[in-house]
């Protein structure tokens, strides 16, 4: 039904981007503790394609391993792209 809702909305105002902006932690649903009401639930009903966003404050390499971790929780492959906040190293291509 939320899919069907969201399409319908978007077609109305014929958009061709929209943005869905989370609360908490991306895979943090239901009392924090559960998958479901998450905004990974929501991205997974819509078929939406996520950005996510990082707080690399202090980090180095580190930030590799959280990405890693986030990615390995991505059953339906929907993180299509990374934003790196606070991050004072220039990072190549990774």
């Amino acid at each position: 039904m939320t899919a069907s809702l969201f399409v319908w909305h978007c077609m109305e105002q014929k958009t061709d981007l929209a943005v869905i902006e989370g609360v908490m932690g991306l895979f943090d649903g239901a009392g924090g503790i559960a998958e479901d009401g998450s905004t990974y639930d929501l991205a997974r009903a819509l078929d939406c394609p996520i950005l996510l966003a990082v707080d690399a404050k202090g980090m180095g390499r580190s930030l590799l391993a959280v990405l890693a971790g986030f990615l390995s929780m991505d059953t339906s492959h929907l993180i299509r792209g990374v934003l790196v906040n606070y991050s004072v190293i220039e990072w190549p291509s990774i």
